[in-house]
């Protein structure tokens, strides 16, 4: 969280220097920062997506529907290989 803090302050830094050489009518080419601002707009919505996820995560009900779903993945990966080892 802190490297994206770090990145966005930059960003704007760069946008506001841009911003302040185009007001004096110079007027310099920065092809990196439509994007950078574009990728600093959408960062609330993944931290709120995110911040979802990780409460899905810790929700100890689908932890153990998770937990279980392994279990049964890795037995039937076993019974899978155990019958086809048997066969040959």
């Amino acid at each position: 969280m802190r490297y994206v803090q770090m990145h966005e302050g930059d960003v704007n830094d760069r946008a506001l220097q841009v911003e302040f050489l185009s007001a004096l009518g110079i007027h310099v080419l920065d092809s990196t920062l439509p994007l950078d601002l574009e990728r600093i707009r959408v960062i609330p919505q993944y931290q709120r997506v995110a911040a979802q996820r990780w409460n899905q995560l810790y929700d100890s009900r689908e932890h153990h529907r998770l937990t279980r779903a392994i279990g049964r993945e890795l037995k039937q990966q076993y019974d899978n290989y155990k019958n086809n080892y048997d066969r040959s």
